[in-house]
């Protein structure tokens, strides 16, 4: 069996640390595992780049304009929030080609775009996903910070600026509300209190949601 973990960087967070370690472990228990990434930050062979450095972060930078906009122009909760509009084209890597199991990790800040996430989904091979926070759960947040509008539809967002019931977050909860309603996935968390709130997201509510507590 091949598993291809898939994650934005190869050293810099917390997602990045919990993807070596499973990649790690799968490839000592006689699976063959690697990473691919967008920030690939040592000489380690089983960590591939992918996509062209340029246009990784042509991708970065156009989400984050289209989020100022949105933010009329202010920098609070300028990364906060993610739309993933813009992203690297994985599925054209022979890495992906030749994996079994696609195991999704940190992809935001424009690693993978929702419409790359439906190609991946798309080509029939297993999908795991681990969720380091509420973001896979709600339109664009995140971070919840208390507000329950992602186990409806999302809008009327306490992070934008310009605020209503068919605002940004719920555009995009629509989007992936399309996503994800197409294929069963399986999403694990990394603490059975973000299980629970992930169990309450309108979002995942047909999906397979599992807790491996760190």
């Amino acid at each position: 069996m091949r598993v291809l973990i898939i994650n934005t960087s190869e050293k810099t967070g917390g997602a990045a640390v919990a993807s070596n370690r499973l990649m790690n472990a799968l490839n000592n228990n006689g699976v063959k595992a690697r990473m691919l990434v967008r920030d690939k930050e040592t000489d380690e062979i089983t960590v591939s780049p992918v996509g062209h450095p340029w246009k990784a972060q042509w991708a970065f930078l156009w989400e984050r304009l289209c989020i100022f906009l949105h933010l009329h122009l202010k920098r609070k909760h300028l990364f906060e929030i993610d739309i993933a509009n813009a992203g690297v084209d994985v599925t054209h890597s022979r890495y992906f080609k030749e994996a079994d199991v696609i195991h999704l990790e940190w992809i935001n800040q424009g690693m993978l775009s929702l419409g790359t996430i439906r190609r991946i989904i798309d080509s029939g091979k297993r999908v795991v996903w681990t969720m380091h926070d509420a973001w896979n759960s709600t339109g664009i947040c995140h971070l919840t910070m208390g507000c329950d509008h992602f186990t409806k539809e999302c809008g009327d967002c306490q992070y934008l600026r310009l605020r209503g019931a068919s605002d940004l977050s719920h555009r995009v909860w629509k989007k992936k509300k399309a996503l994800y309603a197409d294929h069963r996935m399986t999403f694990v968390t990394c603490s059975r209190w973000l299980q629970g709130e992930a169990m309450r997201s309108s979002l995942l509510a047909d999906q397979d949601v599992r807790a491996v507590p760190n």
